[in-house]
């Protein structure tokens, strides 16, 4: 009868592993050979060192020149004697939670290992794994196995301890980003945890191009977590933590276990897409009777970074999305949320990129602006972490203006040629035709007053001179065409001005709606009282007829007299 040997037992729970007491072997006598008592001390220590490894949450590999450790090692045939065959193991590692198949690999005239723990190593393998030699020198041997030459060493097989996991990054809106170099999916920084409070980094990884990022192969199997610490160009951090789990057959076959995650891109919050102001004032209030609603535009965005309509011209670019938008009264062309670009995380807006903002057509009474094209960016804040920025393009235009001349008139007076109460003929006082009927005579020193019907206010006051002439070309501000903005106005001959035998001319209304226009216009003013007949006969006279009202006329149809 064969001797009683204590076989080794393996508890799973929390991937512990209890060695089998050592045993003395026998003595080729039957006598069992005593054994120093610090060999009992010794087995214990490293049965509690491989207690603690197994307990320990799994590692990366410190350097992948070699493995080394503890482990545990039981013979699964040791009743098979001499020539019957070679022994086999049961190889246990608890730092790895791996079990293998061993054998012995130092020669027949070595003995059989008891079971027990032992140190190991592994030297690199060509495929990933480790060739393991476990040092089982100075053990205990079965009493059908010994030798006097000591214990075979274990080995034969491989280990492959350690695996790798990888991160696939892709938009979120890959029909934002898609061919917009403003995002890249290059750069991403991730975290691999040993815990899911992301306190124990085991490594870290950067995305490539196509947003893949492997590990080396250097993680424990067990459970992993994933956290981006730092988010790749154009895209908002994700602050979600993924678990990955890393599986023993991963390590031995070599599969990689896949985190496929998102990035949203980032986008502007648009609240409008263009704004118009007055160029004079540089405010979104426009100048007299003109408007600043109605004024279209086009905007465009192209995706990637572009300085002028040259750069855009020369890239051979085209268009991204387009966007045909009418200002409001507050000179505000917006896009509503549903016309904007979504990121695939709720929010809208403009994505990175160029914005080329077009004028197709002024509001009523402005110019259009020269030239009427701006070129805007769509870019990172430089103030605000995780944020873009779209300034929005102010478009001043200028107003319409122009000018009023005026030419004052007098009616003369008729029959002898005599002068008229105002001026003494020639060149400022009455002239007579042929037939000596007196014409009109320019009148000084009548004022006018301009008024801007809209407001009630005096936008201009003229006072005729010598020539009856008066206009606001003096009035100019510098730099404009002309001292009217757009608008309806009317003119009001001032009664206190009026010269002594005249009637004071009616208002009449002035609509300046060309740019750098002059309106001229001759005021006539009559007579109070026509001129006395001479009476026929010894009648009494006849009453004189009443002086018609003044008349006005546009410089259309009487320039050459005007000018």
């Amino acid at each position: 009868m064969g001797p009683s040997h204590t076989q080794p037992h393996i508890h799973e729970e929390n991937g512990a592993v209890e060695a089998a007491p050592c045993l003395r072997p026998l003595s080729p006598s039957g006598r069992r050979r005593r054994k120093p008592a610090a060999c009992g001390a010794a087995m214990l220590a490293a049965c509690a060192l491989a207690l603690a490894l197994a307990l320990a949450a799994p590692q990366p590999a410190e350097a992948l020149g070699g493995i080394s450790g503890i482990c545990y090692v039981a013979c699964t045939n040791a009743h098979i004697d001499g020539p019957d065959g070679g022994n086999v193991f049961e190889v246990t590692f608890p730092e790895y939670g791996i079990t293998a198949t061993g054998y012995c690999i130092s020669g027949s005239v070595y003995g059989t290992p008891l079971p027990g723990t032992y140190p190991f190593t592994g030297e690199p393998a060509d495929d990933g794994g480790f060739q393991i030699t476990v040092n089982c020198r100075g053990a205990g041997m079965y009493e059908n196995h010994y030798s006097p030459y000591g214990a075979q060493n274990v080995g034969g097989f491989k280990l492959y301890p350690f695996g790798s996991v990888e991160v696939l990054k892709r938009s979120a809106a890959p029909e934002v980003t898609d061919g917009n170099p403003c995002y890249r999916l290059d750069g991403a920084a991730y975290g691999v945890y040993a815990d899911e409070a992301c306190t124990r980094e085991a490594l870290s990884l950067t995305t490539d191009s196509s947003g893949r990022a492997r590990s080396e192969r250097v993680l424990a199997p067990g459970r992993y977590w994933v956290r981006e610490k730092a988010a790749p160009e154009g895209y908002l951090p994700d602050p979600g933590t993924y678990p990955v789990d890393l599986a023993q057959e991963d390590c031995r076959t070599g599969a990689v276990p896949a985190l496929h995650v998102e990035d949203a891109p980032l986008l502007a919050p648009v609240d409008a897409l263009v704004q118009k102001a007055d160029r004079e004032t540089g405010v979104p209030v426009p100048l007299g009777d003109a408007s600043l609603a109605g004024a279209a535009f086009t905007v465009e965005h192209y995706a990637g970074r572009y300085a002028s309509l040259e750069e855009i011209a020369v890239a051979g670019a085209r268009p991204a999305r387009t966007w045909d938008v009418v200002t409001d009264e507050q000179g505000r062309a917006t896009a509503g949320a549903g016309d904007l670009t979504g990121n695939g995380r709720g929010a809208h807006g403009l994505p990175l990129g160029t914005v080329v903002v077009r004028e197709v057509r002024p509001p009523a009474g402005y110019l259009l602006p020269d030239p009427p094209v701006l070129v805007c960016a769509v870019e990172p804040s430089p103030n605000e972490p995780n944020a873009a920025v779209y300034r929005v393009p102010t478009v001043a235009e200028q107003v319409v203006r122009g000018d009023v001349a005026l030419l004052k008139l007098g009616a003369g007076m008729g029959g002898d040629g005599a002068a008229d109460s105002v001026g003494g003929g020639g060149a400022n006082g009455a002239s007579a035709d042929a037939a000596g009927a007196t014409t009109q005579i320019p009148l000084a020193g009548v004022a006018f007053d301009i008024v801007h019907l809209s407001t009630g206010e005096v936008a201009a006051r003229l006072v005729t001179g010598e020539d009856g002439r008066a206009s606001t070309e003096g009035l100019r501000p510098e730099g404009l065409d002309g001292a009217l903005p757009y608008g309806l106005y009317e003119v009001r001959e001032d009664p206190a001005t009026t010269p002594p035998g005249y009637r004071t001319a009616e208002p009449f209304a002035v609509a300046v709606e060309s740019n750098a226009r002059t309106y001229c216009y001759e005021v006539v003013n009559e007579l109070a009282s026509a001129p006395e007949e001479p009476p026929a006969g010894n009648g009494p006279a006849e009453e004189a007829p009443p002086a018609l009202l003044a008349e006005t006329g546009d410089a259309l149809a009487r320039a050459p007299r005007c000018t």
